[in-house]
């Protein structure tokens, strides 16, 4: 973190009645570094997707929501689920479309279905936006392995007493936003 963002975030953190005056104090060229090097910081950050999710939101159009569990965000259509991926250029990992539920719960997954959920599976590389793709969370193959990973994890007996079957008849479209 260069010096001129680690006052910055200093005196937010520190000293916040103060924090608009230190930012008017700083030429144009200054802010636009420390701006540049704070989206950059989040952009590529392993431990927070949250500008991943927003950018993400923004490309397919829907409006974001705020907390972290529950709905990402939504449109006229409904909620949506964002799950973005960031690799780097320097790894031997792809993108292949893969996220991770690691919250997921039976109740979750009947909210999911019963809502007429989107998933939007974004790709990022260094931090650039590569890809998003948007699915019912419904879609057959998808919910059955989602399904088939909770009854593993949690008992075939379980998910039986407290789930419906995955439905058939959702339309399995698929749709990808132009970047």
């Amino acid at each position: 973190m260069s010096q001129n963002l680690h006052g910055i975030v200093r005196c937010y953190f520190t000293n916040r009645d103060e924090f608009h005056r230190f930012i008017i104090g700083l030429n144009p060229e200054q802010l636009a570094e420390a701006l540049e090097e704070l989206i950059a910081l989040y952009a590529q950050d392993k431990n927070s997707s949250t500008l991943r999710e927003l950018i993400t939101l923004s490309i397919a159009g829907y409006r974001p929501h705020g907390g972290k569990l529950g709905f990402n965000g939504e449109n006229e259509h409904g909620p949506a689920e964002v799950k973005p991926k960031n690799i780097e250029s320097s790894s031997d990992n792809k993108l292949n479309g893969g996220g991770n539920f690691t919250d997921l719960t039976y109740q979750r997954f009947e909210k999911y279905l019963a809502a007429n959920l989107t998933m939007l599976v974004s790709g990022f590389i260094d931090g650039n936006l590569i890809h998003v793709l948007g699915f019912p969370f419904g879609c057959s193959d998808f919910a059955e392995h989602l399904k088939a990973k909770l009854d593993k994890f949690f008992g075939a007996s379980i998910s039986q007493a407290n789930t419906s079957e995955v439905p058939s008849s959702r339309s399995d479209t698929i749709k990808i936003a132009r970047i």
